[in-house]
């Protein structure tokens, strides 16, 4: 049974000031009519924010994800206890823009076919954090963005050169290891020349024929810094233990201070660094652990030379356990990815058949082509013995049409001289009246 929306923690998409960024770049990006995307949608934070930008620009946004998560993840297990997609459009309803948002249910592979007829002025990518499905939604929706258009991204805590190589590597195909999604840092980094990157949203602006740009757009007085302030990894000791770039830093309860992102807090004295969270637990055993010094905090702690072994056993058997769960995540990708492999074959023998079917069709078709191509032939000729008749016709016509013009020509001088004959017979009638007058009168005398 799903748990209801008040009883669920929802941990937020967005936070900081990431929405003004968002807000920002979509208003650059947006003009009137223009279409947004948003490729991993969740509950709607993001979905909130591109969705009132794209009301006041008479545009729609398409929202794409399947909405249950990805396997091994902390949403994973939220997706089987809530209906994430019936909060999701119950807080689009709630923000009025039901008539804006068009939710398309499904993986964000199987999707961008469908929308490759469409151009978007705006595209977000906040889905699967691995390095494969990154890498994949970069290539698969780049080229929906129209000239002059914005592509982002959340979640990129930096440049690969602001991390070790190792330390990418490890947690490439997880959705985060230690607060880094390694997986976005190392696509974005690998697919783009040049980028911004403001409280770990990632963008580029399209220059045309599949060039980019970074944006480097201002932010309205915010103070411009790579990454928003990262969650602790643990408490160790009194200790909260960050990881900012290449470092694992530990930062007394005492100074009630967390952004890790502050380089005063980061040089502070008493905050120190290591390579490792394993490292940064023997720095804080080796400070705070001295016998004086622990004694003004509470009880007597044994000195660290008693205690080092254990530490180190414990640190094994942790790194051990996250090793394990690290195989147990990746053993899930991999059984996911033998399913979609598996789904892929049964598609390729569909798609087989179907091509049988469809050439034998073909060849259907073509012969029914030669029959109308034959028939078309015999047409052209009817046509043109009929053109040549049409031809002689009209030659006998215009032949008939100049005999009749000569005998018109010799009835008008018929009726000329018929005319002038009708003349001369009035004229001798009138003489022929007088004459016999004048007999008549010679008689009477």
């Amino acid at each position: 049974m799903h748990e209801t929306e008040s009883n669920l923690r929802m941990p937020p998409q967005i936070f900081g000031d990431q929405p003004l960024i968002l807000k920002r770049l979509a208003e650059v990006s947006a003009n009137q009519g223009s279409n947004f995307l948003e490729v991993g949608s969740w509950c709607g934070d993001s979905t909130l924010i591109l969705g009132e930008v794209a009301k006041k620009r008479n545009g729609h946004l398409f929202c794409v994800d399947w909405w249950k998560g990805n396997p091994g993840t902390e949403l994973d297990e939220i997706a089987k206890k809530q209906d994430i997609f019936a909060l999701f459009w119950r807080r689009v309803l709630s923000a009025g823009l039901d008539d804006v948002v068009i939710p398309i249910r499904s993986r964000s592979e199987f999707v961008f076919t469908v929308l490759a007829k469409e151009s978007f002025s705006f595209v977000f990518i906040d889905g699967d954090h691995t390095y494969q499905a990154v890498l994949d939604d970069i290539r698969n929706y780049a080229p929906l963005v129209g000239r002059g258009g914005i592509l982002c991204g959340h979640d990129c805590e930096g440049f690969i050169g602001d991390f070790d190589e190792g330390f990418l590597e490890r947690g490439r195909d997880l959705d985060y290891y230690e607060t880094v999604h390694c997986g976005v840092v190392l696509a974005v980094g690998q697919s783009f020349e040049k980028y911004s990157i403001d409280n770990s949203i990632w963008s580029v602006i399209s220059i045309g024929n599949g060039q980019w740009a970074s944006t480097s757009l201002e932010f309205g007085g915010l103070k411009r810094k790579p990454q928003e302030p990262p969650p602790a990894i643990a408490d160790i000791h009194d200790h909260h233990i960050f990881r900012y770039r290449k470092r694992v830093y530990a930062v007394p309860f005492s100074l009630g201070l967390t952004d890790i992102t502050d380089e005063n807090l980061r040089n502070h004295p008493e905050v120190f660094d290591a390579g490792s969270v394993v490292a940064a637990e023997e720095l804080i055993l080796k400070q705070t652990g001295g016998c004086q010094a622990r004694e003004s905090r509470g009880p007597k702690m044994p000195c660290p030379e008693t205690v080092h072994p254990a530490r180190l056993l414990r640190h094994q058997e942790d790194t051990t356990a996250e090793l394990q769960q690290t195989l147990q995540a990746q053993q899930v990708l991999l059984s996911e990815k033998q399913a979609k492999i598996e789904e892929l074959y049964g598609g390729i023998a569909e798609r087989e058949a179907l091509t049988a079917q469809l050439q034998g069709m073909l060849q259907v078709h073509q012969a029914l082509l030669c029959e109308k191509e034959t028939k078309i032939e015999e047409m052209y000729r009817t046509i043109a013995e009929r053109e040549a008749t049409s031809a002689g016709l009209q030659q006998t016509l215009q032949a008939h049409e100049v005999l009749l013009a000569e005998k018109q020509t010799k009835i008008e001088e018929l009726c000329r001289i018929i005319g002038g004959r009708e003349a001369e017979i009035q004229s001798l009638k009138i003489e022929l009246e007088k004459l016999e007058i004048t007999l008549e009168l010679s008689r009477l005398s």
